[in-house]
């Protein structure tokens, strides 16, 4: 059958106990059909073939907890705070039908972080992305899984402020808003020098930054990406090196990017 006086339907409930309503762009519903139980929602028992606005449900709401939820005449719920509730609808005829509802509070996870390094974190549930994105809302009582990745040159050091944490992994239960904090270090790599040659004897290494002074300390821990320069004297007595990433008489440059050893030879007098 068609139906006059509908006109910006957005949504249509069709024959369900011999009456069909329509959802309007505005908000509003127009009913038609079967009425014998007030089932138009106009508030009478008249059945009818042209729409009829409705004007209410003819059912009663009710909240066994409205400190966790109330809910209106229209039977739209509103949150209050976190906890469990039994929403109940009554029609005209006392007919009952029950749901639970559950109301959670949602918390903030932050992460920070930390060190001289750098890396990643991420979590499941998804949200964290830190690089771009450090912050993220959770609903209460989410455990969420934090993954630190450290980035090349890097290591990744421990967190601060998990309930549990493995290795590069956290995880934190959403209880209340939450700060971690993963830390970063530098990567560092063990720079070997060594003096070759008759004239060894004789010769020393220094570097800048400092740490080398060989003769008397050859070995030292850089950061990496560090470059180190390393400077051999009596300059008159240096023949050449091995290991540097470059050369210029006397000194030798090298990029701390992995363990490394260099060689300087000394000639014994003057070449």
């Amino acid at each position: 059958m068609q139906v006059s006086g509908i006109t910006g339907a957005v949504g249509v409930t069709a024959g369900w106990w011999h009456h069909s309503c329509a959802l309007l762009d505005d908000g509003s519903v127009r009913c038609w059909g079967v009425n014998d139980w007030g089932q138009l929602g106009n508030g009478t028992t008249t059945s009818t073939t042209t729409p009829v606005t409705m004007t209410g449900t003819g059912v009663t709401w009710t909240s066994s907890n409205p400190a966790v939820a109330t809910i209106d005449a229209a039977g739209r719920a509103t949150g209050v705070g976190q906890g469990t509730t039994t929403i109940t609808a009554t029609d005209n005829s006392g007919t009952t039908a029950s749901t639970t509802l559950r109301v959670l509070d949602r918390e903030v996870l932050t992460v920070v972080r930390a060190g001289a390094g750098s890396g990643s974190v991420t979590s499941s549930p998804a949200g964290i992305s830190c690089g771009t994105d450090c912050t993220e809302t959770y609903d209460s009582d989410t455990t969420v899984t934090l993954t630190a990745t450290p980035a090349t040159g890097s290591s990744f050091a421990g967190w601060i402020g998990c309930d549990a944490a493995t290795g590069m992994t956290c995880t934190v239960a959403m209880n209340t808003a939450r700060t971690v904090t993963a830390t970063f270090d530098l990567q560092r790599f063990v720079l070997s020098v060594s003096k070759t040659g008759l004239g060894a004897i004789l010769g020393s290494v220094s570097s800048s930054p400092s740490g080398i002074s060989c003769g008397s300390d050859c070995f030292e821990p850089y950061d990496f990406g560090t470059v180190v320069t390393l400077t051999a004297s009596p300059a008159l007595l240096v023949s050449g090196w091995t290991g540097c990433d470059a050369v210029s008489g006397a000194t030798c440059t090298v990029r701390m990017q992995s363990a490394r050893s260099v060689s300087a030879t000394f000639l014994l007098g003057l070449p």
